[in-house]
């Protein structure tokens, strides 16, 4: 069975319409940012098993992309952990960590996922 690889899925998904207008996006690596950013779980989630790199956005403005999945079900913040996502990271003007979004937010099932990844609860 075939891969599909993040250039396939780039090539395959740029013409949507919330991404084809978002002229950032240039390469692979800015589809799954914007992604995220644009709340297209099932696209996000597809590139991250196509091999998409789960640290991209660590220089965001608007944060790392486990800040800005938080919110948009635990399936995508149990995937970017499982991928290398690391659960205290902050980026940008967000400084507060996945963990305290989640708490805030009242997403149950993400704080469990981030403390099982071993968050600090501190």
């Amino acid at each position: 069975m075939h891969k599909t690889s993040s250039e396939e899925l780039f090539a395959r998904y740029r013409q949507h319409p919330y991404i084809s207008t978002d002229s950032r996006i240039a390469q692979p690596g800015s589809l799954f940012s914007a992604a995220v950013r644009l709340k297209l779980v099932s696209l996000a989630l597809q590139l991250l098993a196509a091999g998409a790199d789960p640290s991209l956005g660590q220089g965001c403005s608007s944060g790392t992309l486990l800040q800005q999945a938080v919110g948009q079900g635990c399936t995508l913040v149990k995937a970017l952990l499982a991928a290398g996502a690391q659960p205290d990271a902050v980026a940008g003007t967000n400084t507060s960590t996945p963990l305290q979004l989640a708490v805030r937010r009242d997403c149950c099932q993400e704080v469990a996922a981030l403390l099982a990844a071993g968050a600090d609860a501190s």
